[in-house]
């Protein structure tokens, strides 16, 4: 289609129509056009009739949708940056669903969108929508300055969005947010980014990987009752950890170096402290445990426990906690795909567990 000519039939009022529900989106309802140009609503009518019949935009449902992304593009780009912040603005203050408000608000420029930006990204983050939270995340922090009371946490939680194969992004928001939270006095993100950035090493097989869990877990041990950071482990994991510190995370370090006895123990003092019932994280490290040391009755037993778990809290891939038994040492995050089918975990020879974190969302 040729974009220009589909355009060039229309006069110049319905022109300035469209760009404004260009501008929108690229789907965008009758309401809000109308509560933002503020015209009758039978010249609206009129226009969307002609862009319809033109085959600009199609309606489906009870919203119009452009027929091309190219097309919603031609018409935002015909209006000067000034004029766009101004309709951006205008779209904001009529919008009613608080993402969309966000999203012109952060586009007209304004720093008041960065805590309703960062809330966007925050109920993107906890329904799995990881792609949206850090689009989220990204025009926030764009919008804030380095002492802002927010940057800190805005930037783990973007390390904790980034795209599970871009590592050097999710590292260098790391330290960002590590260095943020030193300069802001923030004990939480700091504890927090420590414990993503030991798992980066651990990743790497960095020697230093132990040492800096170890400090992350007496970090986070000390900061147990605090409620943020119970908030930040439900929006990055899925749930709250009902463990004190880290000790999922040094058992994860144990088992990369192939230290099993000392990541059984850990979970073990750990369930000693919470009460006899491990979760599908705790009964997967007890699997992984057993099947270094060749015990592969004990290990099939906690994989299937485990995944069993983690099939009842549909928390993490069922079918992924089934494969770590074809691949020891490599714990597989994610977070949910919809329905989970019951594993049959597989029996497998002990190996090597140089590398114990493939697939971590960090």
């Amino acid at each position: 289609m040729n974009v220009t000519g589909s355009l060039d039939h229309l006069g110049p009022a319905a022109l300035a129509v469209l760009r404004v529900a260009a501008l929108i989106g690229p789907a965008f309802d009758f309401d809000t056009l109308r509560a933002t140009l503020q015209q009758p609503a039978d010249d609206l009518i009129a226009v969307l009739e002609e862009a319809a019949a033109g085959g600009i935009i199609r309606e489906e449902s009870d919203r119009f949708h452009f027929a091309t992304p190219q097309i919603a593009e031609t018409l935002r780009t015909g209006l000067l940056g000034p004029r766009r912040s101004a309709w951006h603005r205008r779209i904001a203050a009529v919008a009613r669903d608080p993402d969309m408000v966000a999203f012109h608000l952060g586009a007209a420029g304004d720093p008041e969108a960065v805590p309703l930006l960062k809330a966007a990204g925050d109920r993107a983050m906890r329904v799995g929508a990881r792609s949206r939270a850090a689009g989220c995340y990204r025009r926030a922090l764009a919008l804030s300055g380095d002492d802002h009371s927010l940057r800190a946490e805005m930037l783990l939680l973007a390390a904790a969005a980034a795209e599970p194969g871009d590592t050097v992004l999710a590292a260098s928001l790391l330290a960002q947010a590590a260095s943020a939270a030193a300069a802001s006095g923030d004990a939480v993100v700091a504890a927090f980014a420590r414990y993503a950035q030991a798992l980066h090493l651990a990743a790497d097989g960095n020697a230093r990987a132990l040492n800096e869990m170890d400090r992350a877990h007496q970090a986070l041990a000390e900061l147990w009752r605090e409620p943020r950071l119970a908030a930040l482990q439900v929006l990055i994991c899925g749930e709250a950890s009902h463990q004190r510190g880290a000790p999922d995370g040094l058992a994860l370090v144990y088992l990369g170096s192939g230290r099993s006895a000392e990541a059984e123990a850990v979970v073990r003092e750990a369930l000693a402290e919470v009460g006899p019932h491990p979760g599908f994280f705790d009964q997967w490290v007890l699997a992984e445990a057993a099947l270094l040391r060749g015990d592969l009755n004990a290990a099939y037993h906690e994989y299937r426990l485990s995944a069993e778990d983690a099939v009842r809290r549909r928390c993490f891939g069922a079918a992924a906690v089934r494969r770590t038994a074809d691949t020891p040492g490599r714990w597989p995050f994610s977070w949910p795909t919809g329905p989970i089918e019951t594993p049959q975990p597989a029996m497998a020879k002990p190996r090597s567990t140089r590398h114990c974190s493939e697939g971590i969302r960090w």
